[in-house]
């Protein structure tokens, strides 16, 4: 197990959902409209659903947090797990940590919907401060024996190895 797996194993998340993503969490839950559960690159582009939602979809922040688990990982995202993550991921790095978190936390091929969200962060999300020590985790140390010019593990297609 890796330095950024062993950080995130010893902070619980705590920051609970405020009213409005309470909200936003019951109608996801309860909607009928499988676009909110099932794999994003599932959705039919050509829907006004998608379209609404597109915006967001490719927004910056989102996608980071795609590509990373596209290219490190098995773990596919749901629009309901997307829109509930965004409201706590202000930057890049903390959309590259959640990925992380999910990759380690789900089974492989897993399509992180807003049930898997009730599983992983009962108690709240992880705050900003809880992150930002997590991030000072994942930066490069000289006992890393690293030679590159990328300053984060998390850059790196070895620490995303579970074995690693």
């Amino acid at each position: 197990m890796n330095r950024i797996t062993e950080a995130f194993q010893k902070i619980v998340p705590e920051t609970v959902m405020t009213e409005e993503e309470t909200k936003l969490f019951i109608n996801i839950l309860m909607s009928k409209d499988e676009n909110l559960m099932i794999d994003i690159n599932k959705i039919d582009k050509e829907t006004e659903f998608y379209k609404n939602f597109k915006p967001v979809i490719n927004s910056f922040l989102s996608q980071v947090l795609l590509k990373r688990l596209e290219v490190n990982t098995s773990i596919k995202m749901s629009l309901g797990g997307l829109l509930m993550l965004l409201h706590h991921i202000e930057n890049p790095g903390e959309s590259v940590m959640y990925a992380y978190y999910l990759h380690i936390m789900l089974s492989p091929g897993t399509v992180f919907d807003v049930t898997h969200l009730a599983n992983l962060f009962p108690l709240g999300f992880f705050s900003s401060e809880q992150l930002n020590t997590i991030w000072d985790v994942q930066k490069i140390q000289p006992s890393d024996e690293i030679n590159s010019l990328m300053d984060n593990l998390l850059d790196f297609k070895k620490t995303w190895s579970i074995d690693n």
